[in-house]
């Protein structure tokens, strides 16, 4: 992207320039492995705090509050946390490539341009929640199930927010292939998340409101917390600064990655929550069967997805590093 990125690199930092160029397609899938395991086991955590919190919502036996945060979720997805998680994928090829060639600050500056991004798709958000009422009662949904999943969607915004900031600091970590520590957090903060969850939704009855709570201590905790270590780990020292002129540099041309490499995704995303939007048209009962039904099978879903982050980590490094065998191998991988 940057036209220092595309010339020749005589000079490289100490973290980055003794490293063995040379990788057998065994050894690229010793190293990709072990990076894949651990997204794959964040991504379980994750979904257990969600299915933990959906179960003792559906405690109190009504189809409409399983159905309000079945049909919220696949709204947020759709204009919010799905264009976060699309859109910053890109990210983390860009930052290993910076960190690859041995140039942090440059890191620093495409963290800030991504998180320009987050904040332009968080506004989206909030601008839909006020189409939100009038695009649905023109698309005949039940005005019961408008009213409860708008109210659902307003008390998730914190954590809309947290989720999006949390998503975007963990592809900046796995652009310097650090892929251990999110997991650590998640699992520290999916046991609280179900204990609070407990208490607010389940014992004091608090319903949205509770889980509202719950979601905004689990997503900001664990954004701040990741925030906390990676400043204070050595390998960032430097990157997690604040805002210079050199960030919106190339500003123009990182959104256009990132909306490049993300539509792709989205897309498929986009099919997917079209299907749930149908299926909402349905009636609660159907939307209830079928949101019970993702929840438990995006466990598994997860899987495969669990590659895409990793390889484009290691991808993005060694282009950085300008060993072009090695990408070839990690490249090859995600088939395998």
């Amino acid at each position: 992207m940057e036209k220092a990125l595309l010339e020749p690199h005589t000079k490289r930092s100490d973290d980055t320039k003794n490293i063995e160029d040379s990788i057998t397609f065994r050894g690229a899938i010793k190293e990709l492995l072990p990076a894949v395991g651990l997204g794959y086991l964040f991504s379980i955590f994750e979904r257990i705090g969600n299915v933990t919190n959906l179960y003792f919502m559906s405690k109190s036996n009504d189809p409409l509050i399983v159905a309000g945060i079945g049909f919220g979720n696949t709204w947020m997805n759709m204009v919010s946390i799905g264009l976060s998680m699309c859109f910053s994928s890109g990210l983390s090829t860009l930052v290993a490539q910076a960190y690859g060639a041995g140039r942090l600050q440059l890191c620093s500056y495409r963290l800030h341009r991504g998180l320009i991004v987050t904040i332009l798709i968080f506004g989206i958000f909030l601008l839909s929640l006020l189409f939100f009422t009038p695009t649905l009662r023109l698309l005949k949904y039940e005005a019961d199930l408008i009213s409860i999943t708008l109210s659902y969607a307003i008390v998730m915004i914190p954590s809309q927010l947290g989720e999006a900031l949390f998503v975007l600091l963990r592809n900046f970590a796995a652009g310097f292939q650090v892929f251990n520590l999110p997991v650590y957090i998640q699992i520290v903060f999916t046991i609280a998340e179900t204990i609070i969850s407990y208490v607010l939704i389940y014992h004091l009855e608090l319903g949205f409101t509770g889980l509202g709570i719950c979601r905004g201590i689990s997503e900001i905790g664990r954004t701040i917390t990741l925030f906390y270590f990676l400043k204070r780990d050595k390998a960032f020292q430097g990157t997690l600064s604040w805002f210079q002129e050199e960030s919106f540099a190339w500003l123009a041309d990182q959104i256009k990655y990132q909306f490049h490499t993300g539509m792709v995704a989205y897309i498929d995303y986009l099919t997917f929550i079209i299907g749930e939007m149908v299926v909402a048209s349905l009636g609660l009962i159907e939307l209830d069967a079928s949101f019970c039904f993702i929840s438990a099978y995006l466990i598994f879903l997860t899987l495969p997805l669990s590659v895409s982050q990793p390889a484009s980590s290691f991808m993005g490094m060694q282009s950085g590093r300008e060993t072009p065998k090695k990408p070839k191998y990690i490249s090859e991988l995600p088939a395998v």
